[in-house]
């Protein structure tokens, strides 16, 4: 039998010859015995994977997080919103509108935290899409500190000149109406009646 092989006194194996000791394939498959010496058995082998596992910790931490903490923010404003509308429906005289009104909302926001975990960090497409992203951010050739202060005081300085020209060409046109009678005497520039 040139391609049978035995793994560990296991009876024959059929299969290709250029399996490593221990039953691996040197391309990184699994053991061909379970619970062999080679390892390489799944992470998933003692059933679901934890909840708070997370795929690819190592990569893309800020976008991420960031993302993780705009979920978070989310679930605060739903909890905040949600209980604003309850909270005038509590009633003391009847305690389960208390669990009621403190209950929902905290279900609520801890659904939505759940949900951007998972999205964030435990399902593979957004996980790769995030990861993806922040690797692109580090790609980006980003301004210098001293540019951008000087770019921003551009851009502080044409808008007060801008709002300078502007306020002035509107005392020019409002005297130019009052002038030709479109505007009645009495009209401040405001629009209001004058006093």
């Amino acid at each position: 039998m040139a391609n049978a092989t035995t793994t560990s006194g296991v009876g024959p194996v059929t299969g290709s010859s250029s399996r490593e000791p221990g039953g691996r394939s040197p391309t990184g498959g699994g053991n061909l015995v379970s619970g062999g010496a080679g390892g390489g058995g799944s992470r998933r082998e003692s059933g679901a994977a934890n909840f708070f596992e997370r795929y690819k910790p190592e990569q893309g931490p800020k976008v991420r997080w960031a993302s993780m903490g705009a979920a978070l923010l989310m679930a605060y404003g739903l909890a905040a919103f949600v209980y604003d509308r309850l909270v005038g429906w509590r009633d003391s005289s009847r305690p389960w509108t208390m669990a009621v009104v403190y209950g929902i909302p905290m279900v609520l926001a801890l659904g939505v935290a759940a949900t951007g975990w998972w999205f964030t960090f435990r399902n593979r497409g957004s996980s790769d899409f995030l990861i993806a992203t922040e690797n692109e951010m580090r790609k980006v050739n980003w301004s210098s500190r001293r540019e951008v202060i000087g770019s921003t005081k551009v851009v502080i300085a044409f808008t007060i000149i801008f709002g300078v020209l502007m306020g002035f060409a509107d005392l020019v046109f409002f005297q130019l109406f009052q002038w030709f009678g479109v505007l009645k005497e009495g009209v401040t520039g405001l629009g209001d009646p004058g006093g």
